[in-house]
């Protein structure tokens, strides 16, 4: 069982190659039945050279005694979505696909680049590292998921997640991941630290956005007192829950 690697051209102009690593033939052939659109085998070749980013394990514990990991999704070495069903994880992988295809350089949009965890209408920004929070079994019994894992764009008090990547997910017997609204009511952000002055809190935030409209919803949060510092995952987790309620 090895590694084996596509390639899919994504982006509005087919202008962005995103070199897709999955841990064995049978995986790479159900992403490559699920992505059929995007794929491009043209260009394996020169990305044989080239470390890919995405890296997509889906051969369960339960598949047979060789496999001990739980299928997962990783960019590098960050664990991006895990879980005993593959679904997640490759509603996961769309998701940011999603974003990486949505984005264009210049496009004059305000990304934020934090962890977008949604329920309902409502939308909280976590800046908590992984693999704290993934696939959290507290936050999926409270209906709350992870969004947007790779940005999402700030609509005056609202964020709007990217949709996933198009992909034939009933040609190879899946579900659909479910889809967001256009726009998600911002109920604040969470962030994993201790105690500091506001100003000081405003300014470690600013640079998830780097925009004059994200510092503006920085500060009107911080006023509103709906930004909350949380020293460890389970504080997080709660207080996620508790914007989110």
């Amino acid at each position: 069982m090895g590694a084996v690697l596509i390639a899919l051209r994504i982006g509005h102009d087919r202008d962005v190659l995103v070199p897709v690593e999955a841990d064995s033939s049978e995986s790479a052939a159900l992403l490559r039945a699920l992505f059929a659109d995007w794929v491009d085998d043209s260009v394996l070749a020169e990305l044989e050279q080239v470390a890919p980013g995405f890296h997509v394990h889906l051969t369960s514990p339960d598949d047979g005694p060789g496999a001990r990991t739980l299928p997962h999704l990783r960019y590098g070495s960050q664990v991006l979505a895990r879980s005993r069903s593959i679904d997640p994880v490759l509603h996961a992988l769309a998701d940011v696909l999603g974003g990486v295809h949505e984005r264009r350089a210049g496009d004059g949009r305000d990304w934020v680049h934090l962890r977008a965890f949604v329920r309902g209408d409502r939308a909280t920004l976590a800046d908590v590292r992984r693999p704290h929070l993934v696939n959290d079994r507290g936050l999926d019994a409270s209906g709350i998921v992870e969004h947007g894992f790779w940005g999402v764009e700030l609509e005056g008090h609202t964020v709007r997640v990217p949709p996933a990547l198009p992909a034939r997910w009933s040609d190879v017997g899946l579900a659909v991941p479910t889809s967001q609204g256009p726009a998600l009511r911002l109920a604040g952000v969470v962030s994993l630290g201790t105690a500091m002055p506001a100003g000081q809190l405003v300014a470690d935030l600013a640079g998830a956005g780097a925009t004059r409209a994200w510092l503006a919803a920085v500060s009107t949060m911080v006023d509103d007192g709906r930004i909350a510092l949380t020293p460890d995952r389970r504080s997080a987790r709660a207080a996620i829950q508790a914007l989110l309620g």
